[in-house]
């Protein structure tokens, strides 16, 4: 047998193993010369520079709480806070808002109080989410009157205080009432912010004044 010979029969038995080793492969599955089927991961981790690996396992996640049939929290309002102090002489008055209870309201006015007059102070009243106001008789008695409208409790004192004085005339706001919260009405009490002591001063006087004509 020549060699041109010898080398056809290799060639064709050659080709007849390799066409065996395909035909013995899985679908799909790639074979690789002197390596006969190699899964196709296998070739894909290799290229991304590891061996053959399993995919790890994990457990299976636990589900999470179900907010969507529970009812959301409630809103809860905001209750605000006020009060008013004055000098154990009578003679001066302190008001204040914007505090979260009745304890810090009280603290609030008192400390204000005492540090503006050096004198020892004490609490008139504390309210909450409305208007506080008081009139004084010419002994300087304080009468408290409590609205949402701060109108209205300015009425309120100033009637407390001509009933016990038994005429009009003899009561008189030293301050306007002061308002806690957001349900308090009157759009031109809300204008007190930018008014000077002379204009305050005024507003007081008619203030009082108006009460006393609706009173009679």
């Amino acid at each position: 047998m020549n060699q041109r010979a010898m080398q056809a029969i290799v060639a064709v038995w050659m080709f007849c193993m390799a066409g065996s080793a395909v035909a013995q492969c899985q679908a799909g599955m790639p074979t690789v010369p002197g390596a006969g089927c190699v899964p196709r991961d296998y070739i894909e981790n290799s290229n991304r520079g590891g061996g053959y690996q399993q995919q790890p396992q994990y457990a299976p996640e636990v589900p999470g709480p179900r907010y969507r049939d529970s009812p959301p929290p409630p809103i809860l309002p905001v209750i605000e806070y006020g009060a008013h102090a004055m000098t154990t002489d009578n003679e001066s008055l302190f008001g204040g808002t914007g505090t979260l209870s009745s304890n810090s309201a009280q603290k609030l006015v008192l400390d204000f109080c005492r540090q503006r007059t050096g004198k020892e102070c004490k609490v008139l009243a504390v309210f909450k989410d409305t208007c506080q106001g008081f009139a004084f008789d010419r002994k300087n008695t304080p009468y408290r009157g409590v609205d949402n409208d701060p109108r209205k409790a300015v009425r309120e004192a100033m009637g407390a205080c001509i009933r016990a004085s038994g005429k009009a005339g003899q009561c008189r706001l030293w301050k306007l009432p002061i308002c806690a919260g957001n349900d308090y009405v009157g759009s031109d009490f809300n204008a007190s912010k930018k008014w000077d002591s002379n204009e305050y001063e005024a507003q007081v006087r008619s203030w009082t004044a108006t009460a006393e004509r609706e009173l009679r």
